[in-house]
């Protein structure tokens, strides 16, 4: 009975083992609209199954749409963000399915796709356009430092999202390494607390997230 248990385990481990695309950790940087470093391990006991982290920068356009609420008898101002630009400082762990497509001589490919999370810091870097409501009511377009009420544009926001994660991998034989590529959409709520004259109160911006990014990784 326990020799069985013994084969049985060793069984799985040897399964596990083979469908980890021939590494079980890799490091290494990440660039595109993303500058930063990256990991992926395969260390779960699934078949296929990775962690996929990341801290990185990025750099990108989006839209999204941000609400003021005032501390006292003042309604929420309501603003369409259009086409603004902004930079995040984030640490994103994802966990992705990944599985082999083609072998060759020198290496192989594979897809992956998954999930996981965005947390860390965002600033915007342009004005833009917006367009204010008040209790549902239009008020018109007007061009301002998006992010921040008092027109600060060094404001600094805390950052969370969810996002998606799918690409290709490109493994080698002969060199230890792996390149990936892939894309990251997601959704992302910023928040900050301000102060204006002597109103305060919270900002909270949601935006359509997203990032492309290629790894070079070093596998051991």
């Amino acid at each position: 009975m326990k020799r069985n248990v013994i084969l049985s385990v060793l069984l799985l481990v040897a399964t596990v083992v083979s469908a980890r695309d021939y590494y079980n950790h890799s490091i290494g940087i990440m660039a595109g609209s993303t500058y930063g470093v990256s990991y992926k391990g395969y260390v779960f006991p699934v078949e296929g199954l990775a962690l996929l982290g990341d801290m990185y920068v990025n750099l990108y356009s989006t839209t999204g749409g941000m609400v003021d609420r005032y501390k006292g008898d003042r309604a929420d101002m309501h603003f369409d963000v259009k086409n603004s630009d902004v930079m995040t400082f984030q640490v994103n762990p994802n966990i992705v399915y990944q599985h082999k497509i083609k072998s060759w001589n020198f290496g192989a490919i594979s897809w992956y796709a998954g999930g996981g999370l965005s947390m860390g810091l965002l600033k915007q870097l342009n004005r833009t356009q917006l367009r204010m409501k008040q209790n549902g009511k239009p008020l018109g377009d007007w061009y301002s430092s998006v992010l921040d009420i008092n027109l600060d544009k060094d404001a600094v926001f805390g950052k969370f999202g969810l996002n998606a994660v799918g690409g290709a991998e490109l493994y080698f034989t002969r060199v230890p390494l792996v390149l990936d590529l892939d894309f990251r959409p997601g959704y992302c709520v910023a928040w900050r607390g301000f102060k204006y004259g002597a109103e305060s109160g919270t900002m909270n911006v949601n935006f359509f997230d997203w990032a492309i990014a290629a790894s070079l990784r070093y596998r051991f």
